[in-house]
């Protein structure tokens, strides 16, 4: 008498899986037929072996994308085996990813990407791949692609470089340009500032603790003598934590 026994059948549904990096991923295939209880042999890319039932990875990585292929052998050991696909999608790169802090100027276009197929969600309530930074302080963005991969990172803003710039002379004539001498502010975040300006003799010749008053040229109510002075200021930026006291120092021609 001859007994014919079945084969083990092998279903993957569907037979290509697709992930995001980073997801959890179990693949769950259907065995059936064959006699008794069956032994599963899983191979794939990388040297991959496994002897589970399950297909199982806590955290999908780009290099696990490839051909699994499931072996399966009976009581009687008979033999079957069947392929699948997995194809892990990676999230969208982020530009200002390798940055924490960003030091910039007012009016700095902070861009997230530049694929306008992936969705943006900024923190400040926009959807663009770009931004214009008109505030310091955290900004931060997701990402998600036609793939349904999402990404997301944070990066702080600074204002960067001098708050001010101070001219090299003026002309207090009285016709309403350059008539005073102080700093042309360039950003809004200037906490503490003190300006001294001295004539050749190293005399003081002014003095001041607000940013917005000016040197009229004159010291005691009289008009200056025309030539260089020299000036220094000591300021604190706006910001977190400890601030460093800044000096500029320079001189400024007077003249009429």
């Amino acid at each position: 008498m001859v007994i014919i026994y079945s084969r083990p059948v092998i279903e993957f549904n569907p037979p290509v899986e697709e992930v995001c990096e980073g997801e959890m991923l179990i693949i769950a295939p259907s065995v059936s037929g064959g006699t008794g209880e069956y032994n599963p042999d899983w191979t794939g890319p990388n040297n991959f072996t496994s002897n589970n039932n399950l297909l199982y990875f806590s955290k999908a990585t780009a290099n696990m994308s490839g051909t699994y292929t499931l072996t399966v052998t009976d009581m009687i050991n008979c033999v079957e085996s069947k392929s699948m696909e997995l194809i892990v999608n990676q999230g969208p790169t982020i530009a200002f990813a390798p940055y924490d802090t960003l030091w910039v100027e007012p009016g700095y276009i902070l861009e997230a990407g530049s694929d306008y197929n992936n969705i943006y969600q900024w923190n400040t309530g926009e959807t663009s791949p770009e931004i214009i930074i008109d505030t310091t302080g955290l900004y931060d963005v997701r990402i998600t692609s036609i793939k349904n991969c999402s990404t997301s990172d944070t990066v702080r803003i600074l204002w960067g470089g001098d708050p001010f710039y101070l001219p090299n002379a003026f002309t207090p004539n009285g016709d309403g340009l350059n008539d005073k001498f102080g700093p042309v502010r360039k950003f809004d975040y200037v906490n503490k500032f003190h300006m001294s300006i001295y004539n050749r003799w190293g005399q003081r010749v002014y003095e001041t603790s607000d940013i917005n008053n000016g040197w009229d040229g004159t010291f005691k109510g009289i008009p200056c003598m025309i030539g260089a002075y020299v000036y220094r200021t000591v300021y604190q930026d706006f910001g977190m934590g400890t601030q460093e006291t800044k000096v500029m120092e320079g001189t400024v021609v007077l003249v009429r």
